[in-house]
């Protein structure tokens, strides 16, 4: 079992923690009303829940992805390529430099893990017919880049 917690941008970091400033400001400025105080909670902790639990974790030949409360599962043999994407609200992945893992030509999913080159030499170890478009690689200390 490995796992890889997702990239954070700076980007991410202003979005969530502007709004739970927001929600802290509104609370404190604004009378302090107990309802108030709960859904501001509720949602700063989902907030934080989402930046904290947001990682992927490959067993076996799965991907398990935590994106706060949700999840998801990709089985390694079924997908067809990586690439490199930017996409700014793309889920679950709290970064803009994401990877885009195609298992069919209608199902996506963006990840954006820390150590990119270590997931993508994982998931080749258990399907070694995963096409990457332009990404690079390490094999062995040396880079390579496969472009199909």
């Amino acid at each position: 079992m490995l796992y890889f917690s997702s990239r954070k941008d700076l980007f991410f970091f202003i979005i969530f923690g502007g709004f739970i400033f927001f929600l802290i400001w509104v609370y404190f400025y604004e009378g302090k009303p107990v309802g108030g105080l709960i859904i501001n909670a509720s949602i700063s902790g989902f907030l934080l829940w989402i930046w904290f639990g947001t990682g992927y974790r490959i067993e076996g030949e799965t991907i398990k992805i935590s994106f706060g409360p949700f999840r998801g599962k990709i089985n390694i043999h079924e997908i067809k390529t990586i690439r490199r994407t930017t996409h700014p609200f793309t889920s679950p992945s709290l970064a803009l430099k994401k990877l885009e893992i195609a298992t069919s030509s209608y199902d996506v999913t963006y990840v954006s893990p820390k150590k990119e080159q270590q997931f993508i030499a994982a998931l080749l170890q258990v399907n070694s017919m995963i096409r990457l478009e332009n990404l690079e690689r390490e094999i062995d200390g040396e880079k390579s880049s496969k472009h199909e």
